[in-house]
């Protein structure tokens, strides 16, 4: 699920809070989206773990729309307006010598100059 776009992901700590933290940490490190965690216990030592992790709000349950509006309000104001799309196509090409001096790293070097210049929509 987290390979879509998601502006926010909500994360219940209350199930199991070590795997909401695991999650909570995977979202941000990767920059997946804003992570919003929720709980209806008020304890301090998951508040600062969660911080740590990366979440951006800890709500307490129940919380009403007003709340939820804000955080949400907040969490927007963090992402980009628009976002780069991601590349899709690739290829990774290797130039192996069988031995030193063989001019390997001449043909990779003439190669990417040649793909780079075919890619130019312009005049290079």
């Amino acid at each position: 699920m987290l390979g879509h776009n998601f502006d926010v992901v909500l994360v219940d700590l209350d199930s199991n809070p070590e795997y909401a933290l695991d999650l909570v940490e995977s979202i941000c490190a990767h920059g997946l989206a804003t992570a919003i965690v929720y709980s209806a216990k008020a304890d301090p030592d998951l508040l600062v773990r969660c911080m740590r992790a990366g979440a951006r709000e800890y709500l307490m349950l129940p919380f009403d729309s007003g709340e939820m509006a804000e955080a949400l309000v907040r969490a927007s104001a963090l992402r980009p307006a628009v976002r780069p799309q991601k590349k899709t196509n690739g290829r990774l090409l290797v130039f192996l010598g069988a031995k030193g001096g063989s001019g390997v790293t001449t043909l990779a070097c003439n190669f990417a100059v040649s793909l780079a210049q075919e890619s130019c929509k312009e005049p290079c």
